[in-house]
Parts: structure tokens; sequence; C-alpha cells
């Protein structure tokens, strides 16, 4: 019975390991896109907009004066379902019985997530495609799939991902970015900065790893200087390790200027 018992776990355990590399040997395949250039992207998009513009739907539609992008972590179908039956819970109702805000929007989709590389996305890619329109590599921001993540390399036009409200800020519009987490985190970063890691928040995260790149912190100054309102934590990104912030008799942070010199970041009151 045991020799039995031992032979069928043997051919289990062959069947796993010959199965499972399989199933991931799915993100090595071909794709019928070309997913690395953002080409492809702003062809898809002009096609579905051209078919939109020929429905109904757009005939009696109004064009929106404002845009509102509201981005929630963890945000799929179970963490959404999850939300509800905790809703029910506290209510002391059966979960069929309560729905959340968006349950009652008059129009609600399902969004599908991939990066140019794999099929399971990061939260920097995912907001670089919700933002820029183009599928990016994973664990970068703001990045086209030209090029691969990691690398401490200068990026060409091509490579960098440009965002919705640098498109808005040209066109005259006024844009801003509030977030409740720091604003170089990779969710609002894609708002502004191109990074081809999503760590690289500051100084600190790439002189760890022995270069230094242009952090997310900097990008904030250099390259969103359109972005009329810039709300969020995080503020020790801006500071350097041996600063220390100073606070007034209420134990508010004073308020510093961060200024730039030779390229290095510095404090000044």
């Amino acid at each position: 019975m045991l020799w039995n018992i031992l032979w069928i776990g043997q051919k289990l355990v062959l069947l796993f390991i010959t199965f499972i590399p399989n199933q991931f040997g799915i993100e090595c395949r071909t794709s019928s896109l070309n997913v690395e250039d953002p080409e492809t992207w702003k062809r898809l998009a002009d096609e579905r907009f051209n078919k939109f513009e020929q429905s109904l739907s757009y005939l009696f539609m109004k064009r929106p004066k404002n845009v509102i992008l509201f981005i929630g972590d963890g945000m799929s179908l179970n963490t959404v379902t999850g939300a509800r039956y905790l809703k029910a819970e506290n209510m002391d109702l059966l979960g069929g019985d309560v729905q959340l805000v968006w349950d009652d929007w008059p129009v609600a989709s399902l969004v599908r997530t991939f990066n140019s590389d794999r099929l399971t996305t990061d939260s920097g890619s995912a907001a670089t495609a919700f933002l820029s329109g183009v599928k990016g590599p994973h664990y970068t921001v703001g990045i086209t799939g030209t090029v691969k993540c990691c690398k401490c390399t200068q990026l060409a036009n091509l490579e960098k991902a440009k965002s919705s409200l640098q498109y808005a800020s040209s066109a005259g519009m006024s844009t801003g970015i509030v977030t409740t987490t720091r604003i170089t985190h990779a969710t609002p970063a894609a708002a502004y900065a191109n990074l081809l890691h999503r760590d690289w928040e500051s100084n600190g995260e790439t002189s760890d790893l022995g270069f230094k790149c242009t952090d997310a912190a900097t990008q904030l100054i250099t390259n969103a200087s359109n972005v009329n309102v810039i709300m969020g934590g995080g503020a020790s990104e801006f500071y350097s390790t041996n600063d220390t912030l100073i606070f007034d008799a209420k134990g508010n942070a004073m308020i510093h200027v961060i200024s730039f010199v030779n390229g290095r970041r510095c404090r000044r009151d």
C-alpha cells in the first residue's frame, strides 16, 4: 500500500514539474501585436476613437469639461467583492444587499492589465498604461516597451512615455496630482517621471545600488513644472539622509525650499 502511494505521488510530482513550466512559458510566446512599439497603442486607440465617433452614443454625448482619474490600489474583482462583503458585515446585512458607490454609476467596465514583457503587471507600469496609453516593461515607470527594466542608461525620446498631464498642460489646461501615498511612489510618479526602476524614488535608492540615476524626486522638480497642484506624502524623499526636519512650536514641519546646486539636491530654509 505504501509503495503504491509513493509511486502515485512520484507520478503526480513529475506531472506537476512538467506542467508548471509550460504554464509559465506563455510569457515567452510571441504576441500578434508589436507590444513594444508605442505606435501600436496609438493606432489601436485611434481605431477605437474613430469607431466610437460613429456611434449614436457619441452624437448625444456632451464634451466633458474636466477629467478626474481616481486610481485605487488593489482594485481586482476579488478585492472589490471583499470590500462589498465587509461593508455588508459592518451593516449587519447580507453581501448581496449592499452596493459600493460605483455600483450605482451609469457606466462601469473592466480593464485588463498586462505588461509589454509579462502577463502580470505591477502598479508602476499599470499607471503608465493608464496615464500614457502605452504598454511598458515590468517594474518601470513612464517607459515604453522599447527598453527593459533596471539598467541606468540615458533614455531616448522614443523610450519615454508621455503622460496625459503633459498633453493637457500643452493644451492650456490646469493639471494636478493628489495622492495618499508618497508623491514619488510608482503610481503617482507615472504622471511626470520616466524611471527604469520603480524604486528609484530618491538618490538614496540609486546610491545604494552603486550608481546615481535621475530619480523621481528630481524629476518631480524638473519635469512637473507645469503641474499646478501637487499634494502627497514622502517629504523625506526630497532630503538627504543627513537632513533633519525642523518643526515649529505646534509640531508642524517647517516649509523648506528645495534647490539644486551642481546637480545635487540641497535644502534651503
